[in-house]
């Protein structure tokens, strides 16, 4: 799907709902496969890849899918990783600035988490064999994500907001 159809899949959707925004969630996978899931507070979870033009990241419309957010949780990227090539490491590493930089410009809360912190809530495989993409992609489908669904970058954004949503009830719970 193109991003000018995904950005006219939005504002009908908007449209659909009277015009009026309503504050949600928003996770943000900002690999170079990255996704976006955005958590309604009807419980609606709505999926969307990462906005591209070309090769480029398609700022306009993912700005448009921030703006109805209360809290965006975007996970952390690092600029060396040792298995991809330098182009690979300097395209997460812009994407990352500019989601960062989009997310600042809205009225949302922020919320950068570590792989590493938010997989720790999930046990993807036994300890003695590495975690795949597809272990995200199977780990989301069994928590409620549509099976037609095979992007690990989505799968990732999903899980990044099961696990905000879970940490935010215990932190409710303790006020």
């Amino acid at each position: 799907m193109g991003m000018s159809n995904l950005f006219i899949r939005f504002f009908n959707s908007m449209i659909q709902r009277g015009g009026e925004y309503k504050k949600s969630l928003v996770s943000i996978d900002c690999g170079l496969t990255g996704g976006i899931t955005i958590l309604r507070e009807n419980g609606e979870y709505l999926y969307y890849p990462m906005p591209r033009e070309a090769k480029e990241l398609d700022s306009k419309t993912l700005y448009t899918l921030l703006l109805e957010a209360k809290d965006i949780v975007i996970e952390e990227q690092f600029l060396i990783k040792e298995q991809t090539n330098q182009v690979a490491n300097m395209t997460i590493g812009k994407n990352y600035g500019v989601i960062l930089g989009l997310a600042r410009a809205t009225e949302a809360k922020i919320h950068i988490i570590h792989p590493r912190v938010w997989q720790k809530g999930y046990i993807f495989c036994p300890p003695t064999r590495r975690k795949t993409k597809k272990d995200h992609i199977i780990l989301a489908h069994s928590l409620g994500m549509p099976k037609n669904i095979k992007s690990d970058g989505i799968a990732d954004a999903f899980l990044i907001s099961k696990y905000f949503e879970k940490i935010s009830r215990i932190k409710a719970k303790r006020k």
